[in-house]
């Protein structure tokens, strides 16, 4: 009865806030995310996966990153010595139990988990026809979102850990439908297409029904104590997939845009569309995409990430890829085209110029091509340059980052491969090194 309680209520919410989108958006924060209108800024995954920093990285890091997350107290203060604006989520998994042995940062300075606690309430998770819990292949356990005492507990829980970590908000990692039904693939009631049917253990809803009310509830929750929510949205590539993706603050748009040309074109044109809608609602979203090991040399890729990036940036969207760990920066993120002269208000074809996407900026243009196996034909305006890139990568022990930006004269007629993006600028400009 509770359960039903709890799924009505959060169903009436729904309704309530149905006339007012951008309603749980508006966060008392303690620091704010700053524009993106007319400046590319890095968000990064994380600093210190390869070792601790030292005083230099540390300063590069404070001066280069919009913030990072899954970082102790002790860092937090020395990156906010240096820039008092820099921010920091909290790491938690979304609507999952981090494995017995998994740990995450509890108390701001210590790494531990919870699962001894949760542990005791067994109608806290969900279970398979036999009564075994939900598990996925890397250990963590998928709960019953449904149970109103588990989201509160839940709630009360982060609420704690995230001022005791001095974050300013929390990154919720797997809530995308699509990474549930992925994860729960051995489990045929819980997977697609059954996941989007309604379910006795959610109290009659479906898990989607189940997920947006849970997010909007733990939204509305934070958001009030000044918290943002921010979770892992995935890569917006499932068709199948009606999840509110606008409930949170916004959230991470993973291996985005990254994975989005390896389903096709039509893939990217649809993907792009879903990431408009949150983008131009003002919504935090972080791109982050993953070079792999050898990626750091491919040019094309990365501009091809920069260029489809640049298409999509509004108000307060943000960029990272990396190859080897979190800790890189690319010197292509320091061009500068100013303020964009026209916005994709509800679709990316709002800017196809033929076979081709562009964008123009007060400063410079950004031509895309997303096809999948042809290649076109950009005239170029006179008096603009064209960007090319070299280096750039891991942040050395001295806090320098290699690679430049450097400025070409083109022809008229330039040629774009498949997946590959132009940058152009106005006038000439020096090359432009990440440290500059």
């Amino acid at each position: 009865m509770n359960t039903f309680r709890y799924a009505v209520a959060g169903l009436l919410a729904m309704v309530m806030l149905a006339t007012c989108p951008r309603a749980l958006a508006r966060v008392n924060a303690r620091r704010t995310f700053p524009s993106t209108w007319a400046t590319t800024r890095v968000f990064s995954d994380q600093l210190t996966a390869g070792g601790a920093l030292n005083a230099a990285q540390i300063r590069f890091a404070a001066e280069h990153f919009v913030g990072t997350q899954k970082i102790t107290v002790g860092l937090i203060h020395k990156l906010r010595a240096i820039n008092p604006d820099f921010i920091v989520l909290h790491y938690h998994l979304a609507v999952w139990q981090s494995g017995k042995h998994v740990a995450y940062i509890i108390d701001g300075r210590h790494w531990g988990n919870d699962y001894n606690l949760v542990n005791q309430h067994k109608n806290w998770f969900l279970h398979n026809a036999q009564g075994h819990r939900l598990m996925a292949a890397d250990g963590k356990l998928l709960m019953n979102i449904a149970n109103p005492r588990y989201c509160r507990y839940l709630q009360h829980s982060l609420l704690q850990q995230v001022r005791a970590g001095h974050d300013d908000g929390v990154f919720l990692d797997s809530w995308s439908t699509d990474a549930v039904a992925y994860f729960m693939s051995k489990y045929p009631r819980w997977c697609y297409p059954a996941i989007v049917h309604r379910h006795k253990q959610l109290g009659g809803l479906t898990w989607v029904q189940a997920s947006d009310i849970f997010m909007r509830s733990l939204t509305s929750h934070l958001n009030k104590q000044g918290i943002y929510v921010l979770p892992n949205l995935g890569d917006l590539v499932t068709g199948w997939d009606h999840t509110d993706y606008a409930i949170p603050n916004g959230g991470m748009l993973e291996d985005a845009p990254g994975a989005w040309s390896h389903y096709g074109q039509a893939q990217w044109i649809w993907s792009a569309d879903h990431a408009l809608r949150l983008i131009n609602a003002d919504k935090i979203i972080m791109f982050q995409s993953y070079l792999g090991r050898h990626g750091q040399s491919d040019y094309q890729k990365r501009l091809y990430w920069l260029g489809t990036y640049l298409l999509l940036r509004g108000r307060y969207t943000y960029i990272t890829y990396f190859a080897d760990r979190p800790f890189e920066y690319y010197p292509e993120f320091n061009i500068n085209l100013g303020k964009p002269l026209q916005t994709a208000h509800r679709l990316i074809t709002e800017l196809r110029q033929g076979s081709l996407f562009v964008r123009h900026f007060t400063r410079g243009i950004v031509v895309v091509n997303s096809a999948d196996h042809k290649t076109f034909a950009y005239t170029a305006p006179s008096g603009y340059r064209m960007a090319t890139v070299s280096g750039g990568g891991t942040i050395d022990a001295a806090g320098k980052a290699t690679g430049q930006v450097s400025y070409v004269n083109v022809r008229r007629q330039l040629s774009l491969p498949p997946h590959s993006a132009l940058i152009l600028v106005k006038g000439r400009q020096r090359g432009a090194h990440p440290h500059d």
